[in-house]
Order: C-alpha cells, then sequence, then structure tokens
C-alpha cells in the first residue's frame, strides 16, 4: 500500500488545486480503502462517496440558515445529556466527552430528531471511526490482495466490521420506519440521500458514516485543542464570553448571527493555524503524468501532498509560534479586501491549508464552522473550564497532527445571564 510520495513547496498549491489530472477521492482511496464493506464510508471515489459530496455541495452547505435553530436546540441538550448541570467542579474527558457531545449535535441534521438522541446510535458512530483508523494501520502491513483474506484474524478489522454491521440494522430500521410514517415530513440527510439517489440506489449506511465519520471526527480534534489553547488564556475567554453573550442576545441563533463572532472565528482559525490535522494538504493521486511550472514531474499513480508549511512561517505570521486569538481578527479589520476575506476561518490559502485549498478544499467546511460556533458558545455561555493534570501535548502518526486523547479539564456550571427565546441557552 506504500509507493512514491511527493510533498511539494506550497507555492504549488494555486497551481495544482485545479488540475484535474490530480484528483483528491482517488489519492484517499489508495491510501487508505480496501476491499472491505466496513471500509466503504472512506471510499470517496465511489459512487456512494460521489452522493455524499453532491449533498453536502447542494443540500447541506444550502440550508445552513434553516438548521442553525435546530443545532443549537440540540447542544443545549447535548451538553446537558454529556457534562450535566454540574454545581462543583468536575473532571472530565475531554476529547472523549466532546465527541460525544458533538456526534449528537451534528446528527440531528444527519438523522433527525429522535435518531440523534439513540445512546446505541452515538456509540456506533464515536466507535466506527476510531476502530476503522486503527483497522487501517493494522491492515497497512499486509499486500493489499491478501486484506480479504487475513482480514479476520485482525481484532481491529473484526471491531470494524462490528460496528458497522451495528449501524446497518439502526439505520435500515430508521429507514423502514420511516417509510411507515408517509405523513411526516423530513428534512435530514437521510431524506436529502433518498431523494437524490433517486431509481439509481445507494447505500445509506455508507452516506451516514461517511458524514459522519468526516465531520465527529476531525471537529472532535479540532474543538478538543481550542479548549485546551482557551484554558491558558482567562482574559480570552472571558473576551469570548462577552462578545457570545452581546451577538447572541441581541440576534439569537439565526446564521448571520455566527458571521458576528469576529474575534471567536479569529481564535478559531489561529488555533486550527497552529494545529492542524496534518502537516501537508491537498492530497492527490497523478491520473497521468503532471509536470509542474519549474519541471517537477510527477508521474502517473503517485500521490503527492502540499506543506502546510507557511502556517508557521515567520515571513507570513510575525511569532508563529505564538498562539495569538487576536491575528486574523486585526487582517479582518484591514482595509484590504483580499486580506479580509483571507482572514475567515472558512477561507483557504497556500499559507492557511486547514480546510485544504482551491477547488478541492474540504465542502462541508462551512457546516463544520456553524457547529462548532454553536458548541463553543455553549460552552462558553455554561460553563467554567480550567485544566489539570499534565501538560497537553500534540501527538504525531506520520503527517498527522493529533490532540492530546488523555487530557482531562475540570468544568462547572455557570448562570449564562440570559436566555434565548427558544429556551437553547
Amino acid at each position: 500500500m506504500g509507493g512514491i510520495s511527493f510533498v511539494l513547496n506550497p507555492k504549488f498549491a494555486d497551481d495544482i488545486h485545479d488540475n484535474k489530472n490530480l484528483n483528491l477521492a482517488k489519492g484517499f482511496e489508495k491510501e487508505f480503502s480496501v476491499a472491505l464493506d466496513c471500509f466503504q464510508p472512506f471510499n470517496g471515489a465511489c459512487k456512494d462517496g460521489e452522493l455524499v459530496a453532491f449533498m453536502i455541495r447542494t443540500k447541506l452547505t444550502r440550508t445552513l440558515q434553516k438548521v442553525t435553530i435546530p443545532l443549537a436546540e440540540e447542544a443545549t441538550l447535548a451538553f446537558r445529556a454529556h457534562w450535566d448541570n454540574c454545581n462543583d467542579w468536575r473532571r472530565v474527558p475531554l476529547k472523549d466527552s466532546i465527541m460525544m457531545i458533538l456526534a449528537q449535535i451534528t446528527s440531528r441534521v444527519f438523522v433527525g430528531e429522535h435518531l440523534c438522541r439513540d445512546a446505541t446510535w452515538l456509540q456506533v458512530l464515536t466507535k466506527y471511526t476510531a476502530h476503522a483508523f486503527t483497522a487501517e494501520k493494522a491492515v497497512r502491513p499486509w499486500p493489499r490482495f491478501l486484506v480479504p483474506l487475513v482480514w479476520r484474524m485482525l481484532k481491529p478489522c473484526r471491531e470494524t466490521q462490528a460496528e458497522f454491521d451495528k449501524a446497518q440494522r439502526i439505520i435500515h430500521d430508521a429507514i423502514k420506519k420511516r417509510k411507515s410514517e408517509p405523513h411526516l415530513v423530513f428534512s435530514d440527510v437521510m431524506q436529502w440521500a433518498e431523494e437524490a439517489a433517486g431509481q439509481s440506489g445507494y447505500n445509506p449506511v455508507v452516506v451516514q458514516l461517511a458524514f459522519s465519520g468526516a465531520a465527529i471526527s476531525t471537529s472532535t480534534d479540532f474543538l478538543t485543542q481550542l479548549i485546551v489553547d482557551l484554558c491558558e488564556d482567562d482574559e480570552l475567554v472571558n473576551e469570548l464570553r462577552a462578545e457570545v453573550t452581546a451577538v447572541i442576545k441581541e440576534r439569537g441563533w439565526e446564521k448571520g448571527a455566527l458571521h458576528e463572532l469576529k474575534l471567536m472565528d479569529s481564535v478559531m482559525k489561529e488555533s486550527q493555524r497552529l494545529k492542524p490535522l496534518s502537516l501537508v494538504s491537498m492530497r492527490r493521486l497523478a491520473l497521468e503524468d503532471v509536470r509542474l511550472r519549474d519541471g517537477t514531474l510527477l508521474p502517473e499513480g503517485t500521490l503527492s501532498s502540499v506543506s502546510c508549511s507557511r502556517m508557521w512561517d515567520s515571513s507570513v505570521y510575525p511569532q508563529p509560534d505564538v498562539f495569538d486569538g487576536r491575528r486574523f481578527l486585526r487582517m479582518r479589520e484591514s482595509l484590504d479586501q483580499k486580506t479580509r476575506n483571507r482572514a475567515l476561518f472558512v477561507s483557504t490559502a497556500p499559507d492557511h491549508m486547514g480546510f485544504g485549498h482551491g477547488r478541492s478544499a474540504c465542502p462541508g467546511r462551512f457546516f463544520a464552522s456553524n457547529v462548532l460556533k454553536i458548541t463553543l458558545c455553549h460552552l462558553l455561555l455554561n460553563y467554567d473550564f480550567r485544566s489539570i493534570g499534565p501538560k497537553a501535548r500534540v501527538m504525531t502518526y506520520g503527517p498527522l497532527l493529533i490532540s492530546d486523547p488523555s487530557v482531562n479539564v475540570e468544568i462547572k456550571r455557570r448562570k449564562p445571564g440570559f436566555t434565548t427565546e427558544d429556551g437553547s441557552v
């Protein structure tokens, strides 16, 4: 499963992002996908993967205004369920608890109001992706043609398949129940997939796990690191609380209100700058020989990626090793329109590729941004939090940068000072 892989200078990011002979989905498929049903949610090049990408572009991003209030309502319930109303300081495993909270919130849009609170479904979501990545490590040393023969000997593969089978039973039962209640109207990924696929057929389990796997694991890693960063700066936390209180109190949970959380947007982008998901971005497979402008040849069948090194380059970002939560807020106040646009959390550029860059940049980043902001609003308004134990560390696996899975924080319920009309704060 190895082979030649090129890591390119960031100066090539704008050159290759729209090159049709450098394919993102095929690149991920070559690195991750193997011939097992339980790995299909990671195969973006397959029919179901294409359906997922289509729905993100045509449904999820275009309905952000409609789903903001439901997401805020679910955030209130998720925090109550997983952090409860503790009046005294209580220790929580940060990453595990954040994953459960985000799984419930995002599932409100993926599978609807009832299933998103189902404990068994939430356990499947949180376990499946973790098992799948462990299973990928287990099968990597084996020749690909042998994997269908040996996978049952590998415990992580068996565990991944078991969670996949559970997901199939839950989703098929949910779809069956919906079809027995034709008078009910649904507006979620489960319904959109049925409508988009039409008569062509699709695997609803692959679609759901593809959506959830991408949304939950990456958002959990990001939010865990962001909370760790905020634990180091009480003054910044207080400024964020003031901003959230002012904006949400005046505008409620409308999409435009989230855009006005300018300090929060800056803090999020700065945390992602210092610790993105990977040291490289824009992973691609060359579908045929591709020659770059400096003469470098990317042979057919080889993988390439672009270094994220500009995110820590002092010529781009003064004091690049320092967490400066207001860094992008200052850029947003620039007189130059391009500079202001680049400062947004969802914006991409060769000097900030947290979401990739160009045509194949993460299409779900707009939804992810809203979910993260809503979740962070609820956390800031309803809880005090502080770090405990050893200092959190960033773990590495190849080019991946992983927020500390062992970090603990202490939390305590606080009074938010106001309640929105829907009671979601």
